[in-house]
């Protein structure tokens, strides 16, 4: 992701966010914004930082999982 299209991500969840207070919403969004860098050394903190992403990635699947089945069980209803 660039610099421009990261900016303008983040202009539109201030805008969401905004939105979202004026209209008294009580929707929760969760963002998880990553921009990885390009590493050529594979040291002990390297390691560490690519299994948190890891733990991360497998977080964010088990959430998208479980928020998608929720959504589908309420438009059953």
């Amino acid at each position: 992701m660039g610099f421009l299209r990261a900016m303008g991500f983040l202009r539109a969840m201030g805008f969401l966010r905004a939105m979202g207070f004026v209209h008294r919403s009580d929707v929760t969004v969760v963002v998880f914004f990553i921009m990885p860098a390009k590493t050529n050394n594979f040291n002990v903190e390297t390691l560490k930082g690519q299994a948190v992403r890891k733990q991360l990635w497998d977080t964010a699947h088990t959430v998208k999982e479980k928020f998608g089945k929720k959504l589908y069980e309420g438009l059953l209803r």
